[in-house]
C-alpha cells in the first residue's frame, strides 16, 4: 500500500515505558521534516462468540492482552488471551454492560505489567455494594479488611494494590494491600475532607503516588508505608501524582498555577531527588489560561514523560494535543494531515520502557474520526483500522514493538486489536490454527498412498533378462464431507533385471504432480522410487514367489495457515516431508486352465512418514510446528486372476488390508501470538484403518511391448466415497 511518512525536526534515541495513559494536549506544529506517514495494518484479538472486544492493556513483552469479550449472548466478559486460549477471568456474579469499556467508559480493572495479576471491583447481581477482587491464575480472591475498597493501582510484579477505602463507608483514606492484606497509609494530616488517591505503584511496590486532599491537594509519595509532600510549582496552590518511575524515584504529576489573580492553569512537572520541576508548555495560543500543560505518564527508567497540552492546530482550533518531554525539552508529538474540518489532533495512550516508543490516536486523511498510531523516534506510523472507521491505542508493550487497542471493524463493532506491524484481527489470528491437523492429515495421505503404490513391482521380466515400463497415472482421493478430495497424477518409469533364473532386481522412480485440494495446504516437488528383489523360478508361471520391497516419498509440504481468513497477515512456511514404505509379500500362482491361474497372497508392511520442523517466514506473529510423524504398519492379504483372451491377456484383483497399529497425527508447536505461544493440535479425523480394493488390467501386445490399462477402486481412507485410479503404462520385456 501506499506510505506516508511523518518525522518530528528533532531528538532520536528517546527511551521510556508502556504504562496506559489517555493525553490530549496542544501546542503550535513543530515542522513536520519526512514527508510521508506510513499506514500499516491491525490484528483483531479472538472474542467469546459475540461480535466485541476490547484490548485495554498487554504485558511488558506484549505476551500477554487484558480486555473484555462479548459471548453469543450478548454479555461482556473480563479476558486475558493467553496459554492457547481466550481465557474468561469474569469474577462470578459480575456483570458488565458494553459501556462501561467504551472508549469514554470507566474501566475499572487493572492489570499489573507482568500479566500475573488482575485487579478491580464490580457490582455483584442483585446487591448494589461494590466488591473488590484480586484475580491471579484465573481465581478471584475478594479483598477484605474494610466496607468499601476501591483498586486504583497495581505493582508491576501484582504484588501490591491501592486504592482507598473506607471502614463503615465513612470517610475514605488510602491502603495498599499486599499477601498480608489491607494496611492504611497515613495522610499529611492537613484538614478534614476527603483524604488521598493513589494513582500509581513502581514495579515493586515499595513505591506508590497520588494526591493527598485533606487540606489542598498535593502531589504525595509513598515509600515503605511513610509519606512525603512532594510539593507545588512556583504560584502553585494545588498538585497531583499521575505516574512514578519503576524504580520509584521519578514522579510526573501537575501542579495548579496562578497565571492572574484568582485564575489558575496546569502545568506538568517532574519530580526527583526532592526538586519539582515544570515541564513547561506547548507554543502559546495567544489566549490567558491556554498555556496548559497535563504529565500523564513517565517511561520505566524515568527519563521521558507524555502528556497533553493546548494549541492551536493548523485550522485555528484550540485543541488538546500530545506532548513528549525529555533533558528539559517538550516537544509537540507533531501534527497528521486529516481530512477533518476540524484540523488536527493527537493523543497519546501509553510510552515504552525506554521512551523511544508512544501509542496514541490522532485524526488523520482516511480516518477523520481517529486512528491509532505508533511514534517511534520522532516518526509517525499510522496503524490503520479493522476496516471500519476509527481505531485507538490503549498501551504499548516495554519494547515499543506491540501496541493493543480497540478497531471498529467493516460491520461497525469494536474489536480489540494487536499490532507489530500489521494491525490484525486477533480472533482470526487464533481462529488461523483451527482444522490444521485435520487439513495436515489430508496432505499426509497424498505420500501414503503414493508409496503403497509403488509397492507393486513397476515392471515383470517373467522368463526374458530385462524389463521395462513407462506410464502415466492418475487418481482421486477421499476426504470428509465438505473437503475437497486430494488428487494426484504422475509419470513413473520402471526397470527390472533378472541376474539369476531365481532372482530379479526392479526399480521405479515417480514423478507426481499432488493436490492436496485445500486452501492452506499443498504439495509441491512430489517424487518417490521404489527398490524391489523377487525370488521365484522365473522359468515357471506358477509356483512361490517371495518379494522385498523399499520405497520412499518426498514432499515439499508449503503450509499458508492465514489463507482465507480476512484481516491477518499472510503466515507462510513449508518443510519436507519424507515416507518410507518397507515391507515383504508371498504369494502362489495355481493354475487352474492352460490359459487361467489365481495367485493368492499376503504382505506386511510398515509406512512411516515424517515432516521436518518449520517457522514460518518473517511476519509479525509467526508460528513455529514441531517436527511431526505418523507411522503404521499394515497387514494385506488378497488374489488376482490372470488370464488371456484372444491376444489380451487381463487380470483382475481383489483386497483387504488392515492396519494393525495407527498412530493419531497431531501438531503441536510455538508462536508469538497471546493466547498461543504453546499449541496442541489433534486431529480429530477418523480413519478407516481396514480397506478393500479390486483392480482390472488389460494388457494389449503392440510388436514387441505392450501397452496395460488399469482401473483401480478404493475404499476411502476417510469419508465415504470410494477413491478411483487408472493408469497407461508401455511395457516390454527382452
Amino acid at each position: 500500500m501506499a506510505s506516508r511518512e511523518y518525522r518530528l525536526g528533532a531528538r532520536t534515541g528517546w527511551q521510556g515505558n508502556s504504562l496506559a495513559l489517555v493525553l490530549a494536549s496542544a501546542c503550535v506544529a513543530v515542522p513536520a521534516h519526512g514527508q510521508s506517514i506510513p499506514e500499516e495494518e491491525i490484528t483483531d484479538l479472538d472474542s467469546l462468540g459475540g461480535d466485541r472486544s476490547g484490548a485495554f492493556g498487554t504485558n511488558s513483552n506484549g505476551s500477554i492482552v487484558f480486555g473484555y469479550a462479548e459471548q453469543a449472548d450478548g454479555t461482556i466478559r473480563l479476558v486475558l488471551w493467553r496459554d492457547g486460549v481466550v481465557q474468561d477471568i469474569t469474577p462470578d456474579g459480575a456483570s458488565f454492560s458494553p459501556a462501561v469499556f467504551d472508549r469514554n467508559g470507566v474501566r475499572r480493572f487493572y492489570m499489573s505489567r507482568d500479566g500475573s495479576t488482575v485487579t478491580g471491583t464490580f457490582v455483584p447481581a442483585g446487591q448494589s455494594q461494590i466488591s473488590a477482587v484480586i484475580i491471579r491464575n484465573g481465581v478471584a480472591e475478594a479483598m477484605t479488611g474494610s466496607d468499601y475498597i476501591l483498586p486504583t493501582a497495581i505493582s508491576g510484579n501484582g504484588l501490591v494494590i491501592g486504592g482507598t477505602a473506607s471502614p463503615s463507608f465513612g470517610v475514605t483514606q488510602p491502603f495498599s494491600y499486599d499477601q498480608n492484606g489491607l494496611h492504611w497509609l497515613p495522610t499529611l494530616n492537613r484538614g478534614t475532607g476527603s483524604s488521598a488517591a493513589i494513582n500509581a505503584i513502581n514495579a515493586d511496590g515499595s513505591v506508590l503516588v497520588g494526591s493527598d486532599a485533606t487540606g489542598p491537594a498535593r502531589a504525595v509519595r509513598w515509600v515503605n508505608g511513610n509519606i512525603e509532600d512532594l510539593g507545588v510549582l512556583q504560584n502553585g496552590i494545588t498538585s497531583f501524582a499521575s505516574d512514578v518511575s519503576d524504580d520509584g524515584n521519578v514522579v510526573v504529576g501537575t501542579s495548579q498555577v496562578e497565571f492572574s489573580p484568582g485564575a489558575y492553569q496546569p502545568r506538568a512537572f517532574i519530580w526527583q531527588d526532592g526538586v519539582m520541576t515544570p515541564l513547561g508548555v506547548l507554543n502559546n495560543t495567544g489566549v490567558a489560561g491556554n498555556d496548559q500543560s497535563v504529565a500523564s505518564a513517565v517511561s520505566g527508567d524515568g527519563t521521558t514523560v507524555i502528556g497533553h497540552g493546548r494549541t492551536a492546530n493548523e485550522a485555528g482550533q484550540v485543541i488538546p494535543q500530545g506532548f513528549v518531554w525529555r533533558d528539559g525539552v517538550i516537544q509537540n508529538i507533531g501534527w497528521i494531515p486529516t481530512s477533518s474540518a476540524q484540523g488536527s489532533f493527537a493523543t497519546l495512550s501509553a510510552i515504552s520502557f525506554d521512551g523511544r516508543a508512544i501509542a496514541g490516536q490522532a485524526r488523520s486523511i482516511d480516518h477523520p474520526g481517529g486512528e491509532a498510531f505508533r511514534w517511534f523516534d520522532g516518526e509517525i506510523t499510522l496503524l490503520g483500522t479493522l476496516g471500519g472507521d476509527t481505531s485507538y491505542s490503549t498501551d504499548i508493550s516495554d519494547d515499543g514493538s506491540t501496541v493493543v487497542g480497540v478497531s471498529t471493524n467493516a460491520a461497525g463493532a469494536w474489536r480489540a486489536f494487536i499490532w507489530r506491524t500489521v494491525m490484525q484481527d486477533f480472533t482470526n489470528i487464533l481462529g488461523s490454527f483451527g482444522g490444521l491437523a485435520e487439513e495436515t492429515e489430508l496432505a499426509v495421505s497424498l505420500p501414503r498412498q503414493r508409496l503403497a503404490r509403488l509397492e507393486k513391482a513397476g515392471c515383470s521380466t517373467g522368463t526374458k533378462s530385462f524389463c521395462f515400463g513407462l506410464g502415466g497415472y492418475g487418481w482421486r482421493g477421499s476426504a470428509p464431507v465438505g473437503v475437497p478430495k486430494p488428487d494426484e497424477a504422475g509419470i513413473v518409469l520402471s526397470a527390472g533385471v533378472r541376474p539369476h533364473r531365481y532372482v530379479s532386481l526392479g526399480a521405479s522412480y515417480d514423478w507426481a504432480d499432488a493436490s492436496t485440494g485445500l486452501a492452506r495446504i499443498r504439495a509441491d516437488h512430489s517424487k518417490a522410487w521404489s527398490l524391489a528383489v523377487r525370488i521365484a523360478d522365473h522359468d515357471r508361471l506358477d509356483g512361490p514367489v517371495l518379494e522385498a520391497s523399499y520405497s520412499r516419498s518426498s514432499d515439499q509440504l508449503v503450509l499458508e495457515r492465514t489463507a482465507g481468513i480476512p484481516d491477518v497477515e499472510q503466515a507462510l512456511g513449508s518443510a519436507k516431508l519424507r515416507g518410507e514404505d518397507y515391507g515383504a509379500r508371498v504369494s502362489w500362482a495355481l493354475p487352474l486352465s492352460p490359459r487361467l491361474r489365481f495367485t493368492p497372497s499376503a504382505s506386511l508392511a510398515r509406512v512411516e512418514l515424517a515432516r521436518a520442523a518449520f517457522t514460518e517466514d518473517a511476519v509479525d506473529f509467526p508460528a513455529g510446528f514441531d517436527r511431526l510423524a505418523w507411522k503404521a504398519t499394515r497387514l494385506s492379504a488378497g488374489a488376482t486372476l490372470a488370464g488371456s483372451l484372444s491376444a489380451i491377456n487381463y487380470q483382475l484383483g481383489a483386497g483387504l488390508s488392515h492396519e494393525l497399529k495407527s498412530g493419531g497425527l497431531s501438531v503441536s508447536g510455538r508462536s508469538d501470538i497471546p493466547g498461543a505461544e504453546q499449541f496442541l493440535l489433534e486431529s480429530s479425523l477418523v480413519r478407516h484403518r481396514t480397506r478393500g480394493e479390486i483392480e482390472a488390467a488389460a494388457s494389449i501386445p503392440l510388436g514387441p511391448v505392450s501397452l496395460v490399462l488399469t482401473t483401480e477402486a478404493d475404499t476411502p481412507e476417510y469419508g465415504k466415497r470410494w477413491v478411483l485410479g487408472g493408469s497407461l503404462t508401455l511395457k516390454g520385456a527382452f
